[in-house]
């Protein structure tokens, strides 16, 4: 990758691509995942269980359809981010292409229905009061 004029630019299977810097929105920050080898137990997914009842644990679920639950693993941060790059094919991506523009689209709406209203009007985001 090499920038010049502020560009970023790669090569991929022959094909120049110029890449765009987007900052993460203020408030967020880009992690980076990895799978690793702990899972969460499962809960009973029949609903006609008593969680509460001697025999129904949280290690010994109750599943309506008899198959066995598969495991939930745990995502482990490894490492967070600022930025990241769009890159298009030959030309510098415009600020309406859908990667750079669903940054900002995507936070939006998921604050948007991860808040509730207040009775006076005022919307809050779910998890902050």
């Amino acid at each position: 990758m090499r920038r010049r004029d502020g560009k970023k630019t790669a090569y991929f299977r022959g094909r120049k691509l110029i890449g765009k810097d987007v900052p993460v929105p203020e408030g967020y920050k880009g992690v980076v995942v990895q799978t690793s080898d702990r899972t969460i137990p499962t809960r009973s997914l029949d609903p006609t269980s008593n969680e509460n009842s001697p025999g129904n644990t949280i290690d010994e679920p109750t599943d309506v359809d008899g198959d066995e639950d598969e495991p939930v693993k745990v995502l482990e941060q490894v490492a967070t981010f600022e930025e990241l790059v769009v890159w298009g094919h030959e030309v510098m991506p415009e600020e309406d292409e859908t990667f750079v523009k669903g940054v900002g689209e995507w936070i939006a709406w998921a604050e948007a229905i991860h808040s509730f209203e207040r009775p006076e009007g005022r919307a809050v985001e779910a998890g902050r009061r």
